[in-house]
């Protein structure tokens, strides 16, 4: 098993369950625009990709549409929504022996930087991190652009060994992009099948597992 040197996490079905708060507010923004509220399947698509590509997706909105969604979205997320976080068991203390044993350590995520830092701040984790990194109004909204960024604001260099963690198609993806490993997680959003068909190949269903691949588990 490869010793890694810089770990990059998404946040959102990785780190923490989000799902409550950003179902809530997309419900709230679609009601807000009197437009149809997909079934509860298509609420969770929305977890993980960048915003206005799902509002494009899901719901077939027109660009001065999705302006408005995202408005709204974020006035109910950034008041409420990033409150109905909760952090997903065990991840906590695989951060801490991440950091103790001198890992470099990231975030990687679409959803805002501001967002990611406040929850991340509220859950007290934020001393296990070097970088947070998220998404920007109008730029690093892919995992191609994110994942790069991060390696170099923890200082990657040739020759480091890079992993990215996640749950979802566009994690697996972006992590393809950009020539680090990747390990799938199997309590997000995303599914495994998803994740196969972008070229993952490990998996794991907790955050023991996840100690495991990373040879931290005693």
């Amino acid at each position: 098993m490869k010793k890694y040197d810089i770990v990059l996490f998404d946040l959102d079905g990785t780190l923490c369950e989000t799902g409550d708060g950003i179902r809530n507010s997309i419900r709230h923004t679609l009601a807000a625009m009197g437009k149809p509220i997909p079934e509860e399947e298509t609420l969770r698509r929305f977890i993980g990709p960048p915003l206005r590509d799902s509002f494009r997706e899901y719901c077939r909105m027109t660009e001065t549409e999705i302006d408005e969604g995202v408005r709204l979205f974020r006035a109910r997320y950034d008041s409420i929504g990033w409150m109905e976080t909760k952090l997903y068991p065990g991840i906590r203390e695989l951060l801490r022996k991440l950091s103790d044993c001198g890992v470099r350590v990231a975030t990687a995520t679409s959803k805002p930087e501001h967002a990611a830092r406040r929850i991340i701040a509220h859950f007290g984790i934020d001393r296990y991190f070097d970088e947070i990194v998220g998404s920007l109004p109008d730029s690093r909204t892919t995992k191609k652009e994110l994942i790069p960024y991060a390696v170099s604001l923890c200082g990657g260099k040739k020759g480091d060994c890079v992993l990215m963690v996640g749950d979802t198609r566009f994690d697996a993806h972006g992590a393809k992009e950009t020539g680090v490993d990747f390990v799938g997680v199997l309590w997000g959003y995303g599914t495994q099948a998803e994740m196969q068909n972008e070229g993952a190949e490990h998996f794991v269903k907790d955050a023991v597992e996840l100690e495991r691949f990373l040879e931290l588990y005693n």
